[in-house]
């Protein structure tokens, strides 16, 4: 239900988001432009469910649905090749996301 357009996003850090719509700013790098589609979708999920939150919280889960925890398990680089998010992020996040959850 969320709807993605590429355009002008002036002002912001490169997406933009009204209701259930996110337009993405122009960048050079797909896995860029991807991640940033992820933290607009991020934060429509959150308002769209009322949770309370903040910009690290949106971080969190554009983390989390640009990688999720259930293929990080798997060969580093094969998960930098095959996920839509920049290289450093997803070397970054694949550690952290394999303690989620975890006690």
């Amino acid at each position: 239900g969320v709807r993605l357009f590429m355009g002008r996003t002036r002002g912001c850090g490169g997406e933009v988001m009204s209701g259930d719509v996110v337009v993405v700013g122009h960048h050079a790098d797909p896995r860029v432009r991807a991640l940033l589609a992820w933290h607009g979708i991020a934060h429509v999920l959150l308002r769209r469910e009322a949770w309370e939150h903040d910009e690290g919280d949106v971080w969190m889960l554009t983390f989390e649905l640009a990688c999720p925890k259930a293929v990080v398990d798997g060969d580093l680089d094969e998960l930098v090749a095959t996920t839509w998010a920049p290289e450093t992020v997803v070397r970054a996040w694949a550690p952290i996301a394999r303690t989620l959850g975890r006690r």
